[in-house]
């Protein structure tokens, strides 16, 4: 993993690093939403043919900062992804690139609290569920958890709704979410050890008698635990290619020497060539030298 910083004045940074990656994941900060800085990033990223998976960061802040309502937050969170899927449409080369459309429900979008530690895309949540009612199959529920779908508790069905408050994503996902943090902030340090049990999550006694903000971190960093990193590189694993995949891409883009020598780094031998593509060079404090950034 590459971090490049997101500030517009370091966008050279970015640039730099994109040729030497096989795929992008961009953070948005849901409060903020889809800003200019955004556009610039994902078009970036498209100009390089790769592949971007979005993080809907921040999402302790719609419930202890704004203190915004679960049907709220879930709308400007579909308004974010709309947002994207039309700067998808209005690129120019649209249909050369790999990337179609944003979705929770694709697993491309996910949504996360890196201040809080936790991470979740729908499938891994229906996954959580499944932790707790054996007949429920993660895959299948995962589908329902994004859109105009609600869930009709008499006959136990999904079904298209026009009203979208009443949203499986808000029923199923915000607001035992929401919940969560209520209950965490407000139950009595006696009281906590039985609401921790109903999670499955153990904490030590120490634990138990830390502030509500560690606290929070804590048990949410357990409940999630699964979730957190299983999101993550599923969506890696679903939409950026492996190193020697991307390997093509990276030699036909940027590489202008002959076509033997070109033909032999593709097929990637560990007997062949041996070739670093450089895309900056970065001095050291005295300007005697410089360091060469690229990948072998």
């Amino acid at each position: 993993l590459m971090d490049t910083p997101g500030h517009t004045q370091l966008l050279d940074e970015v640039d730099a690093s994109l040729p030497l990656v096989d795929g992008v994941m961009i953070l948005i900060d849901v409060v903020e939403g889809v800003t200019k800085q955004t556009e610039k990033l994902i078009y970036l990223a498209m100009d390089h043919q790769l592949p971007i998976v979005i993080v809907l960061n921040k999402m302790d802040r719609f419930i202890l900062e704004l203190k915004v309502p679960p049907q709220e937050a879930y709308h400007k969170l579909r308004y974010i992804v709309a947002e994207l899927n039309q700067l998808l449409k209005g690129y120019p080369k649209r249909h050369d690139h790999p990337q179609q459309r944003f979705s929770p429900a694709l697993g491309n979008v996910l949504f996360a609290s890196t201040l809080m530690g936790w991470c979740f895309s729908t499938f891994t949540f229906a996954r959580i569920y499944s932790r707790y009612y054996n007949h429920i199959n993660a895959t299948t529920f995962s589908k329902a958890l994004w859109g105009p779908i609600k869930y009709l508790e008499e006959s136990g069905r999904f079904q298209k709704t026009q009203d979208e408050s009443e949203s499986t994503f808000i029923t199923f996902i915000l607001e035992p979410l929401y919940k969560m943090y209520a209950h965490l902030v407000g139950t009595e340090i006696e009281h906590l050890p039985l609401l921790l049990k109903l999670l499955k999550v153990k904490l030590s006694k120490k634990e138990l008698k830390l502030n509500i903000k560690p606290l929070l971190n804590r048990v949410l960093r357990e409940f999630f635990a699964d979730s957190s990193t299983g999101s993550i590189v599923e969506a890696m694993n679903m939409y950026i290619p492996s190193v020697k995949d991307g390997i093509p891409r990276i030699v036909n883009n940027y590489y202008t020497g002959n076509d033997d020598k070109k033909q032999e780094l593709i097929r990637g031998h560990t007997d062949g060539p041996l070739s670093i593509y450089i895309t900056k060079l970065y001095h050291e404090k005295q300007c005697k030298r410089f360091y060469a950034f690229g990948r072998v």
